[in-house]
């Protein structure tokens, strides 16, 4: 999704984000139990409106990292999602695995032309002495209001 592409965004106000998120992990629980893998949730309470293209995001983003964890992830293992607020105007979400770490340039690519479209970053942090990674998401909440 390139600059040009912004024009197919089809923002709008996401008045309980909260629920968006939850509705994420309960989207994966299937794929969850199929490989036993334990999944931690962490999303804050007092999360603020924002204004994005949820459904992109969703789709893009958050499905596409979370089942991208789930794959690498081996049976019994560990996933971590949080979502808070990172300054006044920004949320940070963090998805991560105790899976191995080999390549996952599909699903951040991906993810990371959407994030971009949103004017947030991703970034992908791995810890040398851990096996897993950590996907670190960071959106502006009202980005998309301004040209």
């Amino acid at each position: 999704m390139s600059h040009s592409d912004r024009s197919n965004l089809a923002p709008h106000a996401v008045y309980n984000l909260r629920q968006a998120f939850e509705s994420v992990c309960e989207g994966v629980q299937q794929q969850l139990l199929a490989k036993q893998i334990s999944l931690s949730t962490a999303i804050a309470e007092d999360l603020p409106v924002a204004y994005w293209d949820i459904n992109l995001l969703r789709h893009h983003v958050f499905d596409n990292l979370l089942s991208n964890a789930i794959a690498h992830t081996p049976i019994g293992g560990k996933i971590d999602f949080s979502v808070e607020r990172s300054g006044s105007y920004t949320l940070s979400v963090k998805i991560s695995d105790s899976g191995v770490n080999r390549e996952r340039t599909a699903a951040l690519h991906d993810a990371q032309r959407c994030v971009t479209a949103h004017k947030g970053s991703v970034s992908l942090i791995e810890q040398a002495a851990l096996p897993g990674i950590t996907y670190k998401i960071d959106i502006p909440l009202y980005s998309l209001c301004i040209n």
